[in-house]
């Protein structure tokens, strides 16, 4: 049996749309200039997401840790336990400065990754393809930040399946 890591990220993707709207509790969209416009399971380092789509959140698979989950005699019927890493990317674009002593982006990133974590926390087994999942830490301005005002968070997330 294989951990289906493609449907985690849909179900991932369906949280984040399905929290962006105003109505939503949380909203992923809340406190920003600009509503998210595009959720992507892809990541931007190695696929670029157009500044025209942004501001974006998206996800991938980072690693896949397995353990033995009970005792077999065989591999093929042994249960396993995986810890996954997944990161998410809030990815932020202002073109322009309204005051040159702030530096909006940077702070509507911040907003953002409070905001995804925020989603997160009210869904702790991602629609129940994981038994949990915690946002461990959040990266700012990965090296996707090819433009002057193009800015990401990328945030850790451990989920353990077992399987």
């Amino acid at each position: 049996m294989a951990i289906d890591l493609n449907g985690i990220k849909s179900a991932i993707q369906t949280i984040f749309a399905t929290a962006n709207t105003s109505t939503a509790s949380p909203d992923l969209s809340a406190s920003l200039e600009t509503r998210v416009k595009e959720i992507y399971t892809i990541n931007p380092e190695l696929i670029y997401i157009d500044t025209s789509r942004l501001p974006a959140v998206t996800c991938w698979v980072d690693s896949k840790q397995v353990d033995p989950d009970t005792i077999a005699n065989n591999q093929a019927t042994a249960k396993r336990r995986a810890r996954v890493t997944f990161k998410i990317a809030g990815c932020m674009f202002r073109s322009l400065i309204s005051d040159y002593r702030q530096d909006e982006a940077d702070d509507e990133t911040a907003i953002l990754m409070e905001n995804i974590e925020e989603v997160l926390r009210n869904n702790p087994t991602l629609s129940n393809t994981v038994s949990w999942q915690f946002p461990s830490s959040v990266v700012y301005y990965s090296s996707t930040q090819e433009e002057t005002m193009y800015r990401v968070g990328v945030m850790d997330v451990e989920a353990v399946v077992h399987y």
